[in-house]
């Protein structure tokens, strides 16, 4: 886990995504505070730089709602779970 996926744990991220999982705006606080970090992950597992217009960002949107959906906070933390959602797209 790297220092960032460390830190994010450590601020409410894990209660943040078991509640978007039902709740539409807290989904979109979650992707909102983690936005920085998504393109980050499309950017690494597609080798280039990514911007929001690139498919590759909504690839990995689209997988990180889909690791929301799919969370079990007993199994680990949430941004090693959504990275690991991201890379298998």
């Amino acid at each position: 886990m790297s220092a960032l996926d460390k830190h994010k744990t450590e601020d409410g991220t894990e209660a943040l995504a078991l509640a978007a999982a039902c709740d539409e705006r807290k989904l979109e606080e979650l992707i909102g505070k983690h936005r920085g970090w998504i393109l980050s992950r499309a950017a690494l597992y597609s080798g280039r730089y990514v911007t929001e217009s690139d498919d590759e960002w909504s690839v990995a949107l689209a997988a990180f709602v889909e690791a929301v959906n799919s969370f079990d906070e007993g199994k680990g933390a949430f941004l090693p779970f959504a990275a690991l959602v991201i890379r298998r797209r």
